[in-house]
């Protein structure tokens, strides 16, 4: 981390109307929540950066034809 690449866990996406991003750790606990299509997660909770390990994301958003999506996955921290 802080090294310039991949620093940042971030979305991209268009026709967005709402938008939703939580990322937990391996016991389910929230360590990251968004509602701004354009924020982003530097790994890091409470201002302390996370411990290498994998994440799980989930993003629910509403396009503008207002379509429900709801999708997940897991992100991983490394040196």
């Amino acid at each position: 981390m802080d090294d310039g690449n991949n620093d940042k866990f971030e979305i991209k996406g268009e026709n967005i109307k709402t938008f939703e991003l939580w990322i937990y750790n391996r016991w389910g606990e929230e360590i990251y929540r968004a509602s701004e299509i354009n924020a982003f997660w530097d790994g890091k909770y409470a201002g302390n950066k996370c411990k290498i390990d994998s994440y799980v994301w989930v993003i629910e958003f509403l396009d503008f034809n207002n379509n429900f999506k709801s999708i997940n996955g897991h992100v991983n921290l490394i040196e």
